[in-house]
């Protein structure tokens, strides 16, 4: 058995600290994310070796041992609490990617580990979670389940979050919850039942690197300049919808709902690339972004297509006139708002995708780009800033 032990232990820190040293060498567009994801890996590995230590020191005579006993499991109970917790924070923000309901989650989680800490403390002198009987054994003490009701509280948490979590995201947040919560839960609860080191590390660990798998996928269908999905992600989705379509006509049930499809461009971009710098195109295209992702569903999809090209899927025939007036009234507010040396401006264009229409897609793109490219020349807007670099200053 503590062979057994020590091989889970050990081998679930080496695929931790391998995951976590890929992940760091990896650049990444999201910090938040990358702090979220480390720190759970931080917690598990000082909670492994902690685990490592109780297994090592118990039934061994001597003072030191003791107070060694006491240190690990101390260690032990607050980052085993301390990883869930998080593990719970990193589901939210990325299926959610909203900070207001991370905040949210984060205070309540800060004031359950807080409580937890306390206790532990409290515990050095008066027995509540445990006890190291004479012989170095462990023990546990009479409300050694208020331990488990804040340890594993972030079970119940991630049932209420899912619950608020937005419609169109709730399927995902499911998945990545019980996959990942419920796993790692089913291996601490064989662990409590068996009192030993069976399946805790070895599930967790498995629930990370599925977790890790989850990132890189992610990261691969996202533009790492906007935060966008990128155009690989946006023909993944569409050649999702065909399939479907497919295998639903085959089965003669009910068709795939339909989408519109809405392509933006910005004005003048070329100029202000070539007259203020890259530099300022990227802060242009990152603007862009953010004022897209703000005036969207959370069931809608918003790609960056190419260059200074944005594509918006949005469930059902939707009319472009309301999206694209609060659009625009978003960008004129953030033009008279923010001190940019230029000025966003776009044309626009929009079909609709009928799945069962016999509607090509590659046919549908070429419509909706005309019809931007229509708008656009109808327009013909120079509206943008110079920039003088020598006096640093904007001028009209």
């Amino acid at each position: 058995m503590l062979s057994y032990a020590f091989n889970s232990i050990f081998g679930s820190v080496l695929v931790l600290l391998l995951i976590g040293a890929d992940y760091l060498r990896r650049w990444t567009y999201d910090r938040l994310q990358r702090y979220l994801f480390l720190t759970v890996i931080g917690c598990s590995i000082v909670a492994l070796f902690a685990d490592a230590a109780w297994v090592l020191l118990e039934d061994h005579p001597g003072m030191a041992i003791t107070v060694g006993l006491y240190i690990a499991l101390t260690l032990y109970y607050l980052t085993t609490a301390a990883s869930y917790y998080v593990v719970l924070l990193f589901i939210d923000y990325f299926v959610c990617r909203n900070i207001k309901r991370l905040k949210i989650i984060a205070i309540i989680a800060i004031v359950l580990n807080s409580i937890n800490l306390i206790l532990l403390i409290i515990n050095i002198w008066e027995p509540i979670y445990f006890d190291i009987g004479k012989y170095n054994e462990f023990e546990r003490a009479d409300f050694y389940s208020i331990r488990l009701v804040l340890a594993f509280f972030p079970v119940f948490g991630g049932f209420l979050d899912i619950a608020v979590s937005p419609k169109g995201l709730r399927r995902l947040h499911i998945s990545f919850f019980l996959l990942f919560i419920l796993l790692t839960s089913a291996g601490a609860i064989a662990d409590i039942i068996f009192d030993g080191y069976l399946l805790l590390w070895p599930l967790f660990t498995a629930a990370m690197l599925f977790s890790y798998f989850f990132i890189i996928r992610r990261e691969t269908r996202t533009d790492p300049l906007t935060g966008l999905e990128n155009r690989y992600s946006f023909n993944e989705f569409i050649n999702h919808l065909e399939e479907k379509e497919q295998i639903l006509k085959q089965k003669n049930e009910k068709r795939a709902r339909n989408w519109t499809i809405t392509m933006i461009d910005m004005d003048n971009f070329k100029e202000i690339n070539d007259t203020l710098g890259h530099s300022f195109g990227d802060i242009a295209l990152q603007d862009m972004a953010k004022i897209i992702r703000a005036n969207i569903r959370q069931i809608d999809r918003a790609v960056r297509y190419g260059g200074d090209e944005f594509v918006i899927l949005r469930p059902g025939l939707i009319s472009q006139d309301e999206f694209v007036t609060r659009l625009k009234k978003a960008l004129s507010e953030h033009n008279n708002t923010m001190q940019r040396p230029f000025r966003l401006q776009i044309s626009h264009g929009s079909v609709y995708y009928l799945p069962g229409k016999g509607q090509k897609i590659q046919s549908l793109m070429a419509e909706v780009d005309a019809l931007m490219y229509e708008d656009k020349n109808d327009r013909s807007r120079i509206d943008y800033r110079h920039y003088d670099r020598r006096q640093g200053e904007a001028k009209q």
